[in-house]
């Protein structure tokens, strides 16, 4: 009955697409709903189907879902309005529900892609490009609809579905199901600023030791994820949640502080970061060449976030325990920001480092960002 119900809806909104449509302003969305549940013909079939998606959302929620986004992707977007209509009869089940359906198609796309690109070229891989493969827009247009009035829950699940994914398991679905969430929140910023502050609150040293292990065997099965480049993107989209998750990754990366990965991995982690930093040194370049132009703030959008935490680098470069090498990295980040953030941002922060206790190291990091800052603002601190 269910999955007749949405061919028959799925038929009908597709063979009559302006018959919801033609209505203007207002919530077209509500009033598309509203067009189907009323006509004559079609009220009973979705009524139909909204209480055999109830039943087998007690019954089987995954598989419900699964047929529910498969439906509404052949037909998009003439069906798009039966998902908020889903949306409306929710239960606790269907969230974990999406995410599971949302990985198993990730799954099975990623495997089609792998496939296509080993027949294509036998000799040499080319990258696997996560682009063309993805999440189903229907269960991202589900989830962004489900914020609005369900955000707890949908960050409840999305942080259990994280947690899940860590355990020990040879099972591929669950093996990627960290590069999924990413992916996810590429396609849907709302989700990553939801949950990313929960995420990086569960990162113990044992946790960060099973990530990286996955990422190896991740990278043995599919060594061309991007997961890496995928990654640094959404460094560069952060607002919220900015400094814990640099000073995660940062402390990492240094051999000197968080004892946790192997060497190897350290190192890799600081050539991740360099080129995120190498990447951020770009923009920022062209945003100097920029300035005075009226095509608006064209500032990256994490330096907007760094321009309140310099602080926060600050004591990064310059440690209050001697023992502990400065970071440059953190240099570097705080060289960027001022470059973008303006005279005065730069002035106060060379005038905090003129504050400090007297010592060679902070002479010589005031010298740096001075001539750094001077080749851009000339008047700075004069």
């Amino acid at each position: 009955l269910f999955e007749w119900s949405l061919n028959v809806l799925a038929e009908v909104s597709y063979n009559h697409p302006g018959a919801s449509t033609e209505s203007a302003g207002g919530n077209k969305m509500t009033e598309r709903i509203s067009h189907w549940t009323s006509c004559p013909p079609t009220g009973p079939v979705v009524e139909v189907a909204t209480r055999s998606m109830a039943y087998r959302m007690k019954q089987d929620p995954v598989s419900c879902v699964h047929n529910l986004v498969s439906s509404v992707r052949a037909m998009s977007p003439h069906l798009d309005w039966i998902l908020a209509l889903a949306t409306g009869m929710f239960s606790s089940s269907l969230v974990p529900a999406l995410l599971c359906s949302g990985l198993k198609d990730f799954h099975q796309g990623l495997t089609a892609a792998v496939a296509s690109n080993r027949s294509a070229q036998s000799s040499r891989a080319s990258p696997i490009s996560l682009s063309g493969v993805g999440v189903p827009a229907a269960i991202v247009h589900i989830l962004v609809h489900l914020l609005k009035q369900h955000g707890d829950e949908v960050r409840s699940a999305l942080v259990n579905f994280f947690k899940a994914s860590l355990a020990r398991s040879s099972d591929e679905e669950q093996l990627l199901a960290v590069p999924y969430l990413l992916h996810l929140a590429l396609e849907c910023p709302q989700i990553l600023q939801l949950v990313l502050s929960d995420i990086v609150a569960c990162m113990s040293p044992d946790v960060v030791k099973v990530l990286y292990e996955q990422y190896c065997t991740r990278n043995s099965k599919w060594p061309r994820l991007r997961e890496a480049e995928n990654l640094r993107t959404l460094l560069k989209r952060l607002q919220a949640s900015l400094e814990p998750t640099l000073l995660l990754l940062l402390q990492l990366a240094s051999p000197n502080e968080l004892d946790v990965l192997p060497s190897a991995a350290q190192a890799n982690l600081r050539q991740f970061l360099e080129q995120f930093i190498s990447d951020l040194q770009f923009s920022v370049m062209r945003h100097i060449a920029r300035r005075g132009s009226t095509t608006g703030d064209d500032t990256p959008v994490v330096l907007l976030a760094l321009r309140s935490s310099e602080q926060f680098l600050l004591n990064r470069v310059l440690p209050e325990d001697h023992g502990v090498r400065p970071c440059a990295l953190s240099y570097e980040l705080l060289r960027l920001t001022g470059l973008c953030s303006g005279e005065t941002w730069c002035a106060n922060l060379l005038s905090s480092i003129l504050l400090q206790p007297p010592s060679h190291r902070n002479h010589s990091l005031f010298v740096d960002l001075h001539k750094h800052f001077s080749s851009v603002f000339i008047s700075v601190l004069t």
